[in-house]
């Protein structure tokens, strides 16, 4: 099975697989501005995603009829199993 199109290493300094202007060069460049894109995207949708379910969760909250003050008050502080009046 001969699929190298060298017969003979010697003299031989460098062998490129991918030359300048090559269309290796551009399909590696193209697939990572696609893996780039592609995780850029996903970021945003979960970031959008986080932040529709804060929203979700502390409208909840408040339609409850808790406020961050309320709910402190309520509970007191306890410090190492005792609680602080």
């Amino acid at each position: 099975m001969k699929t190298s199109p060298i017969t003979s290493w010697e003299g031989a300094e460098a062998y490129f697989t991918f030359g300048p202007a090559s269309m290796g060069v551009f399909l590696s460049l193209i697939i990572g501005v696609v893996i780039l894109a592609g995780l850029l995207v996903r970021m945003v949708r979960h970031e959008n995603e986080s932040f529709e379910r804060a929203i979700h969760l502390y409208s909840e909250y408040v339609t409850e009829g808790k406020s961050v003050h309320e709910k402190d008050e309520e509970a007191p502080a306890v410090a190492s199993g005792v609680a602080i009046q």
